[in-house]
C-alpha cells in the first residue's frame, strides 16, 4: 500500500508528463481505498473454500452485485 501511494515519484522520474501523474495519482488513491477490503474478501473466499462452504461467498457476490 505504500508503493501506490508513492507511485507518483516513481512516474516522475520515469518522465511522465506531470499532468497524467496527477491524474494517474488521483487514480490510484482511489484504488488504494478498495484495496483492504479486496484482500480480505480474498482471504476469506480462500477460506471459506477451504472448509469446503460456498454458499456465504455466493451470498456476498449476489449481494454485491445488486
Amino acid at each position: 500500500m505504500v508503493g501506490i501511494s508513492h507511485m507518483d515519484v516513481v512516474m516522475l522520474a520515469l518522465g511522465q508528463n506531470p499532468r497524467t501523474v496527477a491524474l494517474a495519482t488521483s487514480y490510484l488513491n482511489v484504488v488504494l481505498w478498495g484495496l483492504f477490503p479486496a484482500v480480505g474478501f480474498a482471504m476469506l473466499r480462500g477460506a471459506v473454500a477451504g472448509l469446503s462452504q460456498a454458499r456465504p461467498i455466493v451470498i456476498i457476490v449476489v449481494a454485491a452485485t445488486f
